[in-house]
């Protein structure tokens, strides 16, 4: 609102009268030029190859995924949990079986980046560095995965041998440092006008905007440690260096996901009884490396599938991808904040291995946006432009529900397939004072980092940190 403030004001100001008059006429000719391309910057995944667009059509999304293509992805799945395996060996007797840790982190801006980061610090101190160790998947939206994403390169650099102390209190606050201003600034004085600057990936040519300025801003308050590509992390992920992230935007044109790891995970982008079923299901994903690999999908730029995963609605732009017609990805958060469904097809996908091999699943929550369980809000005396807007309004604000009943079902389900004992943790951001609750921004003030710091320790989250130790524990 305050971006459209700007301009109206200084027609205003400029024309006195007739300002109302120009800003209509200036609407519709931008529109015109907007619709035929004259003024129509498409934000672009930086680094792949737009010369050589993929077709979208059914046909195309159906023969990327082959059997042949899922059973190598299957492969290399078995052979990296073989490898976490052998990672965490040391840690039991011989005859004793591991458990294994998923990890979902959930959108909501800086606030759900710091909350997860200082979850993962929390949970590796309690259990004397044997949790991420135990941790083998992560996905998840938006703001919890930027956190995870530094985090995860983190323990990466302090297991290649660097000096890393994962509990340092200079990383809690780079991953909370303000990113908002920068995107805010560039979307003013550039995206409003012109994007007119250009840069270079991969040897391919885009212009810079506040997509281009989050990343570098990103980049800049985390000491440029995940300045890599995805292919970069694909061996350290396959030996189970790290575990495997998984981030998937949502196309918006039809609602599947787009599917953006290191490694090829293609038994992800259809539910996990469609092979097997005579009915027909949807292919609900497309997988970077087998729907992308001649546009140079696996040398994405990190910084940009963490962006991609990132992309709220107007305030970051929304990303072209090289396809043709050219479909647009945002936020993963539109269809799975919380990374769940993505989890238990994982675990469906390798349901096998786990009940042989495992003594138990834990699933981790990083909820950083709203709390799962609370007391309805109903308003018994709406007003008139209350009932107006409630056919939108109430939809954006039960959005998270609807994921919350859809999660709550499929673990339901796993109880028929996975014999493991399977723990739902849920670390959730609920401050004592709701006044003192952080916003959900690029941007969080100094009492808001303390709000979310505090909050980590209160009672409910002490308690399910007493069960995680227990649960590793034996």
């Amino acid at each position: 609102l305050s971006l459209l403030l700007a301009p109206i004001g200084a027609l205003s100001y400029w024309l006195r009268s007739w300002a109302v008059t120009a800003f209509i006429a200036l609407f519709f000719v931008a529109n015109l030029f907007v619709k035929f391309g004259f003024i129509n910057h498409r934000n672009k995944a930086f680094g792949m190859d737009y010369s050589n667009a993929a077709p979208y059509n059914l046909s195309a999304i159906e023969a990327a995924v082959t059997p042949e293509i899922m059973a190598q992805d299957h492969s290399t799945g078995l052979q990296m949990l073989e490898n976490w395996k052998r990672k965490v060996a040391p840690y039991y007797h011989p005859l004793q079986k591991p458990p294994l840790i998923l990890v979902n982190a959930s959108g909501g801006g800086l606030k759900a980046s710091l909350w997860a980061f200082r979850l993962m610090q929390i949970a590796d101190s309690c259990t004397n560095n044997r949790f991420f160790d135990h941790c083998v998947f992560i996905s998840g939206a938006s703001g919890g995965m930027m956190g995870m994403a530094y985090y995860r390169e983190l323990y990466r650099s302090k297991k290649l041998g660097d000096s890393v102390n994962l509990n340092d209190k200079h990383y809690v606050d780079n991953i909370s440092k303000d990113i908002l201003n920068a995107v805010s600034f560039t979307y003013v004085v550039n995206d409003l006008l012109f994007p007119w600057q250009r840069f270079t990936v991969n040897g391919f040519t885009y212009r810079k905007d506040r997509g281009y300025i989050f990343e570098k801003r990103f980049n800049q308050n985390t000491g440029y440690i995940m300045d890599k590509t995805l292919a970069d992390y694909a061996p350290f992920e396959k030996d189970a260096t790290i575990p495997i992230m998984m981030f998937s935007p949502t196309i918006i044109d039809d609602g599947r996901r787009l599917l953006l790891s290191s490694t090829p995970m293609s038994y992800l982008t259809e539910s996990p009884q469609r092979k097997d079923s005579t009915n027909e299901m949807k292919i609900d994903g497309i997988g970077l490396h087998s729907f992308f690999g001649k546009q140079n999908g696996a040398n994405l730029p990190f910084m940009t599938a963490v962006r991609m995963n990132s992309t709220f609605p107007y305030v970051m732009p929304n990303i072209y991808l090289p396809t043709k017609p050219e479909v647009q990805a945002m936020d993963a958060g539109l269809r799975d904040n919380y990374g769940f469904e993505t989890s238990y097809r994982f675990l469906y996908e390798f349901k096998d291995w786990i009940n042989k091999n495992t003594s138990r699943v834990i699933i981790v929550q990083a909820r950083g946006d709203y709390e799962k369980d609370y007391e309805p809000i109903v308003n018994e005396h709406p007003s008139l432009i209350q009932k107006l807007l409630d056919p939108v309004s109430s939809l954006f604000a039960i959005w998270s529900d609807f994921h919350d009943y859809h999660q709550d079902e499929l673990t339901g389900y796993a109880g028929s397939w996975l014999t493991a004992d399977l723990n739902m943790l849920s670390f959730e951001y609920v401050p004592a004072q709701k006044e003192n609750e952080a916003s959900m921004s690029f941007h969080l003030t100094t009492r808001e980092k303390q709000s979310i710091l505090s909050t980590i320790d209160n009672a409910e989250n002490h308690a399910k940190l007493n069960r995680l130790v227990v649960l590793l524990s034996h």
